[in-house]
């Protein structure tokens, strides 16, 4: 283990927030940073176009790079637009971060990673980015495909591109002969960050808690963030703990982009 990163023991790490009632602070308005409209060819059938939103800070550069994979399946490119215009996308920005919210293949379990690839190469090639500073998130099935790519990484590239990834309440296991993120857990070779709300009624926090087991025996870094009172999808609105929770992501991600 190494002193940047640690593992939690007990894996239940909770937020020092009150939520007894479930009372929350709602904030103000969503991102509001100008979005390019963007496309890139997929690795396996070049004529495909994924689409993509790209949101990036002020000044030329090189700057640090998140790849944001929504959830709810793919062919939805509404779906990455509307994350793009996210609160938590102009908080990334704000702290440096060049983000692309990326749209994928309708093909659960199998092949969608191929498509966030694509991303991941298309914002590595942006003379404003350092193509050695890029991370991924994603949320719900999202935060699947995110674990997914970090396990392909080396095999795809033939080298580590991905430094560092979250997942916020993102599905782990998957039935054959879907493709399962417990499938090949000996080759993630980037630090994970797993938040996840223990009122998640669409996919059981238990999900990231047996996850989070399986990355300790395999000796592997992540930290497990455990949010009580908050259901799937809390992120997406803006909320005290939606921003607690988007902060912690960022502490983490700039502890190894930085």
């Amino acid at each position: 283990m190494t002193k940047r990163f640690r593992r939690l023991v007990p894996l239940l790490l909770v937020l020092d927030v009150c939520l007894a009632g479930l009372i929350i602070n709602a904030y103000s308005a969503p991102c509001t940073r100008p979005i390019t409209s963007v496309q890139y060819p997929a690795p396996d059938n070049p004529s495909r176009l994924i689409q993509g939103f790209l949101v990036k800070p002020d000044g030329e550069g090189p700057f640090p790079a998140i790849v944001f994979v929504h959830g709810g399946g793919g062919d939805r490119p509404g779906d990455a637009r509307s994350i793009a215009q996210k609160f938590f996308t102009c908080d990334y920005v704000d702290n440096g971060y060049v983000v692309l919210s990326t749209d994928y293949r309708n093909n659960w379990g199998y092949r969608e990673y191929l498509d966030a690839f694509a991303a991941i190469d298309y914002i590595r090639a942006q003379p404003f980015v350092d193509p050695d500073r890029i991370g991924v998130i994603g949320g719900s099935h999202g935060g699947y495909i995110v674990i997914r790519v970090m396990e392909e990484d080396q095999r795809f590239h033939g080298e580590k591109t991905i430094k560092v990834g979250v997942d916020f309440f993102g599905v782990k296991y998957f039935p054959p002969p879907l493709i399962s993120t417990y499938c090949c857990i000996d080759d993630l070779q980037a630090p994970l960050f797993i938040i996840h709300g223990d009122r998640d009624l669409l996919v059981p926090v238990w999900d990231s808690i047996r996850f989070a087991e399986a990355l300790e025996s395999a000796g592997k870094e992540y930290e497990l963030l455990i949010v009580p009172g908050a259901e799937h999808g809390f992120i997406l609105t803006e909320t005290d703990v939606s921003r607690e929770s988007i902060q912690r992501s960022i502490d983490y991600i700039n502890a190894v982009l930085r």
